[in-house]
């Protein structure tokens, strides 16, 4: 019997074929082995944190660099400070030694940058309340009605308000700031000298209190004149007591020098009380004796810090008005000056409640435990 022929060669059978979705499925648990697994040894056997390991993927850096090499490149493009912190943070979690210098410098830049940060902060708040205030001020102008004739006729007088409104250049900004700097080193300068002659007449007086204290002693044993002072003793204990006098003395005329104005004394105003406070005389001569200014320039200026009118100005807000204008490198007038020291001022009366409010809390929580 013959064997049944066929048509055609004996063909083998293709295997069906796969779906787009079986594909994926199929490569996706090679391609999580080829991505995640490098990953996870850095994490789990060198101890890489997680969040550096997240920011070396999302970098795009290329594929043919290995994950190691990734995270070395990751590493490259941090600042300096992240990475010592970086570096210190590896070196605890590894158990290893920890270089304390490099510990150290890496706390002191950081408050170095918290520092700055909160400088920059504030001066940004000082631009924006000085942005509000000359944006109101430019409002409070464009609202105000135009007068009829018949009240510009019958006011003629010059408005002297009007100084106000002049404009501070950037030097004379610059003379202001050289002023405050040399009236504050001044008042330094001369409250160290009351210091120090204080605790000189206190070390005279407790010297004179132990004195009269041995000799009571002595007395009543009857060896009081065991302890006799000498003649020269006594001349000298009157002449450093004549020279305490005479400091005293001499530190009252330069406490009253700093009132004189154009050579004659105020007598109507009191010199002003406090460290940082000085009068608008002292403000005015120090700026007249560094540049020659228009002494209506002067005295606008003066009058524009001098928020409340009582003829005293606190160095410390000044400083602060030169610093936000000099930081912003801008002309300003008068009374925009105005505004910002008014402001400063609210925002300092603010502060002191704040404190005193918290004060009060903590004493009455005190008081109740």
């Amino acid at each position: 019997m013959a064997p049944p022929t066929t048509e055609g060669p004996i063909r083998r059978a293709a295997p069906p074929a796969l779906g787009s979705e079986e594909r994926a499925g199929r490569r996706f648990p090679r391609l999580l082995d080829e991505l995640c697994v490098p990953w996870l040894e850095l994490h789990l056997k060198q101890q890489i944190p997680t969040s550096l390991l997240l920011l070396s993927r999302a970098m795009f850096l290329p594929d043919t660099l290995s994950p190691a090499d990734q995270l070395k490149t990751t590493l490259q493009t941090l600042p300096e400070m992240v990475t010592n912190e970086a570096q210190l943070m590896v070196a605890e979690m590894a158990l290893s030694k920890v270089d304390n210098k490099a510990k150290l410098e890496s706390t002191l830049k950081e408050e170095a940058a918290i520092r700055q940060d909160n400088k920059d902060r504030e001066m940004e708040r000082l631009a924006d309340a000085a942005e509000k205030a000359a944006r109101e001020g430019e409002l409070e102008m464009e609202a105000e009605p135009v007068k009829a004739d018949s009240e510009l006729l019958r006011d003629t007088a010059p408005v002297i308000e009007g100084l106000k409104g002049e404009e501070i250049t950037k030097e004379e900004i610059d003379l202001l700031s050289d002023a405050c700097s040399k009236l504050k080193e001044q008042k330094r300068l001369l409250t160290l000298e009351k210091e120090e002659l204080e605790e000189l007449k206190d070390d005279v007086q407790e010297y004179n209190e132990d004195l009269e204290e041995i000799k009571m002693e002595l007395s009543k044993t009857g060896q009081e004149k065991a302890l006799e002072e000498s003649k020269a003793s006594q001349r000298l204990s009157k002449r450093v007591d004549r020279m305490i006098g005479r400091i005293g003395k001499i530190i009252g005329e330069l406490e009253k020098d700093k009132v004189i104005l154009d050579g004659q004394v105020d007598t109507g105003s009191t010199p002003p009380v406090g460290e940082n406070l000085i009068s608008i005389g002292e403000l005015i001569g120090v700026m007249r004796q560094i540049q020659n200014i228009p002494e209506h320039k002067l005295q606008s200026i003066a009058e524009a810090l001098d928020d409340n009118k009582d003829g005293k100005i606190d160095i410390d807000d000044v400083i602060k008005v030169v610093e936000l204008i000099d930081n912003e490198d801008i002309d300003i007038s008068t009374t925009q000056v105005a505004d910002i020291m008014v402001m400063l001022q609210k925002e300092e009366k603010l502060i002191g409640k704040e404190k005193a409010k918290e004060k009060a809390e903590k004493e009455q929580a005190a008081t109740r435990i």
